[in-house]
């Protein structure tokens, strides 16, 4: 389902919202981009035909008022007429009554407010229907090829609820993407989770959130990113259950305890060739923001040991102090060949002596969070250890990734053997660095302009 919004989550980022304006002007722009939001008054505006025209109305009964008496056949139409009211050719009431799908004795609802909306991007176009005042019911439709040819009809229906967060902006494409959003996680909260690497295959009872329609687990990275964006929000104690199933004790044959955070399978057998676990913390910090009284203190306390381990036993693996950089696959692009030549899919050393954009970024917000939990929880040995930690890694990052002639923060040292830093970006660093602070406001700017 997440692919059918592929073209019109592209309006996020294309179409302005104007909190005061229950509509949109048309605007074309020069990259050809055509923005409508036209606001309907009622059902019934639409043309006739002919055929829908009572033919049993004479022209001398279109002339009639409506105080004069008139036949049987004539008494379907009389309902709508006021008492100066004249019917013309043009308009019919009971042809519009017909029309509106409203029983002969009823009067149409003309409160009823149907508003649509059209993007076009690149020659396929999405469009939406909104139907109704205080909730209202959406339709997208599109016309953009769909991954996996789901839905076949490319088209989605969905409504909001009595107890939804209600989106409001004035441009009724943001407001049916995001009621899409909360209908698909209802579709992603589930109690059992399923992946045939665990449990040999079996569910495991979690009141989680599974990563999608073809992905019945929790992954750490994949929730720590949807719950800071915003699943946090929406159901605070879901997020904080999918948090929790990404930790873990050390086995018992090494001892056990030491919880922290799991890496997701991934390139080499995961971690440390991958070393974005540590995502992890974006999501629990968020989470801790909408807990209340013991599932609050908790999960704080689970959270501050799993991120203290995890950066503790990541200062000794996987960080290299040459350059005061962290080894690891690049975060989210970790299929191999999106991200690295195709010939390491068999050979995944060098993604392993790698050090990418996204994954520092990813290790300087956990040692920030690290810094503020140990603040709330008065440790001041721990703050300014990881004030220093942290610190320290920023003006790495600036140093090993910022190309000042392109303005923009390069994705990837390649391998151990080559440590210069290659001209190869990617979005998601760029807004890392920029979101994080990593970027300072003059480079921000600069990538934000030069992306």
């Amino acid at each position: 389902m997440k692919y059918f919004a592929v073209l019109i989550f592209l309006s996020f980022f294309l179409l302005s919202c104007d909190g005061n304006s229950s509509k949109n002007d048309e605007d074309t722009s020069d990259n050809d981009l055509v923005i409508t939001d036209d606001l309907s008054d009622d059902l019934s505006d639409e043309v006739l035909t002919e055929s829908e025209v009572d033919t049993d109305l004479s022209d001398e009964a279109s002339d009639a008022k409506a105080d004069e008496t008139q036949d049987s056949q004539d008494d379907l139409d009389q309902s709508d007429q006021s008492d100066e009211s004249e019917l013309s050719d043009e308009s019919t009431d009971s042809a519009d009554e017909e029309d509106d799908g409203v029983a002969d004795d009823e009067e149409p609802d003309s409160d009823i407010e149907i508003r649509t909306g059209e993007i076009s991007w690149n020659g396929d176009t999405a469009t939406v229907t909104a139907v109704g005042s205080d909730l209202k019911t959406f339709t997208i439709k599109t016309t953009a090829d769909l991954r996996d040819n789901t839905p076949a009809s490319k088209e989605r229906t969905f409504s909001q609820k009595e107890d939804d967060i209600i989106f409001s902006c004035g441009n009724i494409m943001l407001e049916a993407l995001f009621t899409m959003a909360l209908r698909e996680v209802e579709e992603n909260s589930v109690s059992q989770i399923t992946d045939y690497s665990f449990n040999n295959g079996n569910p495991v009872n979690c009141d989680c959130f599974e990563t999608g329609a073809k992905w019945h687990y929790v992954w750490t990275r994949d929730t720590a990113y949807a719950v800071n964006l915003g699943l946090a929000l929406i159901d605070p104690e879901r997020s904080k259950n999918s948090l929790e199933f990404k930790v873990s004790d050390k086995k018992s044959v090494v001892g056990g305890g030491g919880i922290q955070i799991i890496q997701d399978t991934g390139s080499g057998g995961s971690w440390p060739v991958s070393t974005d676990r540590v995502s992890w913390a974006i999501g629990a910090y968020e989470t801790l923001k909408y807990l209340e009284g013991s599932s609050y203190t908790n999960f704080l306390d689970k959270a501050y040991s799993a991120i203290v381990n995890t950066i503790e036993n990541d200062r000794v693996h996987v960080y290299d102090p040459n350059d005061g950089l962290y080894f690891g696959e690049q975060s989210f692009l970790d299929w191999r060949e999106q991200t690295y030549p195709v010939w390491t899919a068999e050979n995944t050393v060098h993604i392993a002596m790698s050090k990418t954009l996204s994954t520092n970024v990813l290790h300087y917000l956990i040692l920030d969070i690290a810094v503020k939990l140990a603040q709330l929880k008065s440790d001041s040995a721990t703050v300014t250890k990881y004030t220093d930690y942290r610190d320290a890694l920023k003006t790495a990052i600036n140093n090993g990734f910022y190309n000042p002639l392109a303005r923009l923060y390069s994705s990837m040292k390649t391998t151990y053997l080559d440590n210069y830093p290659v001209l190869k970006l990617d979005l998601l660093g760029q807004s890392l660095a920029v979101l994080s602070g990593v970027a300072d406001d003059t480079k921000a700017k600069d990538v934000v302009a030069n992306y």
